[in-house]
């Protein structure tokens, strides 16, 4: 039987991402028999189909849960405010620094870690135009 499927990266970027504690040799094989109804537990002796299948049910399984990628974007947003803080002066060690500018109505109104995406999304915007205006001094 010829070889149909030759690169099996997309399988083994999201299969080595799987958290399991055991022999990871044994879990590919029961994988591939399980896709394959039972014809094989070789990887290279899957078809396109099979193949397919299998890399898009892991991926299901890997893909990060709306939860993360929410936590991962206020990360990124909190982060990209910080540094506009530091780069306007503001001592962005200290949190009790860093809550004094925000609750100030004109910049925020609320303390740091209750801002949502979207204030930080607008006070991002806001910082930028302070640092311009600052420069342009």
């Amino acid at each position: 039987m010829k070889q149909e499927v030759t690169n099996f990266s997309r399988f083994y970027s999201t299969f080595n991402r799987m958290p399991y504690h055991g022999n990871r040799e044994s879990l590919k094989q029961q994988l591939v028999m399980q896709f394959t109804n039972g014809r094989t537990e070789s990887l290279r002796e899957v078809t396109v189909k099979e193949y397919e299948a299998l890399c898009n049910e892991l991926e299901k399984q890997v893909s990060p849960k709306p939860r993360d990628v929410f936590a991962r974007e206020l990360k990124r947003r909190r982060s990209e405010v910080l540094h506009q803080m530091q780069l306007y002066g503001v001592d962005t060690s200290d949190w009790k620094i860093v809550d004094k500018f925000c609750l100030d109505s004109r910049i925020a109104g609320k303390r740091f870690r209750y801002l949502e995406i979207e204030d930080l999304e607008a006070l991002y915007k806001k910082l930028r135009a302070m640092r311009k205006k600052q420069d342009e001094k």
